[in-house]
């Protein structure tokens, strides 16, 4: 019942684990999905800005200005690509590190369980052997005291016969006189 009720703590620490970890991932994502977002704006903004800076300062600085624009979104889009990437990942990895954990641990419980019951199911076999060997040699020694005691009493009997039949001589003599 220990080994049962530990199983059913591991299953159930094992599946939290796996849900927080979820959780976690889907936090992370979402989290990231926002900042992109807002990149995204304050790439636009930006972009809005170097538009009207354009019609200012004439369509060759502007065009510069953006492509650098475009450049910094491009690479702080592939960096938080590349983040979210490998925060999944690890995740994963994280994951498969705790199944594999909590398996091996239910499998070795399990094999203990069964060790204990294949123990259990032998001493009892064990027992009962002794028992059927005790019931029978119980048996045996019963008759066998029988025998004795009924030796004895044949024993004792006869004594006390003899005992009785001398008493009888003896005062028969001593009546006779």
């Amino acid at each position: 019942n220990k080994k049962v009720a530990q199983l059913t703590k591991v299953i159930f620490h094992l599946n939290t684990k796996n849900d927080e970890g979820e959780v976690y991932i889907k936090a992370m994502q979402a989290a990231f999905e926002k900042e992109v977002e807002t990149i995204v704006k304050d790439a636009n903004k930006k972009l809005g800005t170097a538009r009207q800076v354009m019609e200012q300062n004439g369509a060759d600085m502007i065009e510069r200005k953006v492509q650098v624009v475009r450049d910094a979104y491009a690479e702080t889009k592939a960096n938080n690509i590349f983040e979210v990437q490998k925060l999944k990942d690890e995740m994963q990895a994280n994951e498969r590190r705790q199944t594999e954990f909590w398996t091996g641990k239910v499998k070795a419980m399990a094999q203990e369980v069964q060790n204990i019951q294949n123990q259990m199911q032998q001493q009892a076999k064990t027992f009962q052997a002794t028992m059927d060997a005790a019931k029978s040699g119980s048996a045996s020694q019963v008759s066998e005291l029988m025998q004795r005691h009924q030796a004895e009493v044949r024993s004792l009997e006869e004594a006390h016969a003899r005992a009785l039949s001398s008493v009888r001589n003896e005062l028969g003599g001593d009546l006779a006189r």
